[in-house]
């Protein structure tokens, strides 16, 4: 394929935006109050971002049209910037045009019911149940920003602090620093099967799935969890303490 092909190959629509809530905050506010060239994930990791929030937060921005493909501010990007109801202006028009496909099915899909929210994402965005439930928080509170809801209707999660990473005797290592050796050969520990199974896959390509342009690539991935999903529940005890899922959908 030639340069020029690449250059005029269709892009990819990013996937629906399902950072937490703290991030998505922290994103909006650092991005509002800066004039930046070209954003990047690197912006993100300086200021304390995982690689994983940092990838996320360029997926939202590119979802909500912040910034183009190539990390360019646009237009709206300034707009947020302003104060008052002009930003709430602003917000509506970036909610409507960013989601647009669910306020083509529904005329006001902020005023659903959560469930009917997560069915319409699920459904319209062809989400995996874990991500969508993820996404509708995020939806509402752009719509929050917007005016659509009242304010503080959507409040960020506060995490308990972690317990103590205990000794694995079968192995004589925690868990952590099963993770950390994984990380350094360049590897990411995933937690799959409803947290029964840990699969270790290439950083590079944690990276291009959270990245969410690549469609085929997701439906594949979501292929691998269902097959391994099935291979615990046949073969590894439901009653086994589960964690959560890792940071890839």
């Amino acid at each position: 394929m030639t340069k020029e092909q690449l250059n005029n190959k269709p892009q990819k629509s990013p996937t629906a935006p399902y950072i937490s809530i703290t991030k998505l905050e922290e994103v909006i506010n650092l991005v509002s109050g800066r004039t930046y060239a070209e954003v990047t994930s690197s912006i993100f990791k300086n200021r304390n971002f995982s690689n994983a929030d940092a990838l996320l937060s360029i997926n939202t921005l590119k979802f909500l049209n912040l910034i183009t493909n190539d990390g360019k501010p646009t237009e709206q990007m300034v707009k947020i910037g302003l104060k008052g109801d002009a930003r709430k202006e602003a917000f509506k028009e970036i909610i409507k045009k960013a989601y647009e496909k669910l306020f083509a099915v529904v005329p006001a899909p902020q005023d659903l019911p959560s469930d009917e929210i997560f069915n319409e994402m699920k459904t319209q965005y062809e989400l995996s149940p874990r991500v969508a439930r993820q996404a509708v928080p995020v939806f509402l509170k752009i719509a929050e920003l917007a005016g659509l809801k009242e304010e503080g209707t959507v409040v960020s999660r506060k995490r308990n602090p972690k317990t103590k990473d205990k000794l694995n005797p079968k192995i004589g290592k925690t868990e952590k620093q099963v993770n950390d050796i994984a990380e350094s050969a360049g590897f990411k520990s995933i937690r799959v099967a409803e947290g029964r199974m840990v699969l270790n896959i290439p950083s590079e390509l944690q990276d291009k799935i959270l990245e969410g342009d690549d469609a085929v690539l997701h439906t594949d991935w979501r292929d691998v969890r269902a097959a391994l999903k099935t291979f615990a529940d046949k073969y590894i005890p439901d009653n086994l303490p589960k964690k959560e899922d890792g940071d890839v959908c």
